[in-house]
């Protein structure tokens, strides 16, 4: 955790939206306070039935809003920050999972019987087809809240799926991929299971201008953090 601080010490971002992160209490207290001594607003989520969501700011949170989705632990952020005069709504996802760990170590083990193996492989397709149809409910939830927003919007988070599928393409709609406008290659945020793919994302409005969207690859978590300059475009 000491070295995830200092990294996040020396980026120095104004937002920082995390999935699946613990609260204060679970990270020693010198290096939370290292990595945020700079962060005067934050918001943790609070229940215990779903994975923990976080938003750091920089800059005020006005409100927050948190979605807690039916039959899974996953859940989403809404918040509205206030930059100088103007509000953003930040929304920071995380997607229902692929569930390959969970069925990774059975259908890779020598030791199982083939019989053992192809039934755990028949398992995960049925779990990832279930999986799938979850996603897809929570991208439209979250299609719904962008259609809403009275403000430019940042969407972020773990997609928990590809560029090309149906919750990144409802998400996205008119919204600009700022890895796509302005990062290089392929863009791997997954650094496990071969899945070799963006499954992490920046979406933002039309009146922003990304700069320098970029994976970095220190191996902190299963993800590699994935951040970006986003400038408001002027007259919008």
């Amino acid at each position: 955790m000491n070295e995830a601080a200092a990294y996040i010490k020396q980026l120095q971002p104004d937002i920082i939206c995390f999935q699946e992160a613990p609260g204060d209490g679970y990270y020693h207290r010198d290096s939370i306070r290292y990595a945020f001594d700079y962060v005067l607003y934050k918001y943790i989520s609070r229940r215990t039935d779903h994975l923990p969501t976080t938003i750091y700011s920089r800059y005020p949170i006005h409100s927050v809003k948190a979605l807690y989705y039916k039959n899974s632990s996953n859940m989403s952020l809404i918040a509205d920050v206030r930059i100088n005069n103007q509000y953003i709504r930040v929304i920071n996802n995380h997607f229902e999972t692929t569930s390959v760990n969970a069925y990774r170590g059975i259908i890779t083990a020598p030791s199982k019987s083939l019989e053992v193996r192809a039934k755990a492989v028949k398992n995960l397709i049925l779990q990832m087809k279930d999986n799938n149809r979850k996603r897809a409910i929570q991208a439209d939830s979250i299609h719904a809240e962008i259609q809403r927003s009275p403000y430019p919007v940042i969407v972020c988070g773990d997609f928990n799926d590809t560029p090309i599928s149906y919750a990144h393409r409802t998400i996205q709609g008119p919204l600009k991929d700022a890895y796509a406008a302005s990062g290089r290659g392929v863009g791997v945020t997954y650094n496990e299971n071969f899945f070799w793919f963006r499954i992490d994302n920046i979406l933002h409005s039309a009146n922003m201008k990304p700069i320098n969207c970029t994976v970095d690859k220190v191996r902190y978590s299963d993800h590699y953090p994935l951040w970006c300059y986003l400038q408001l475009k002027e007259n919008d």
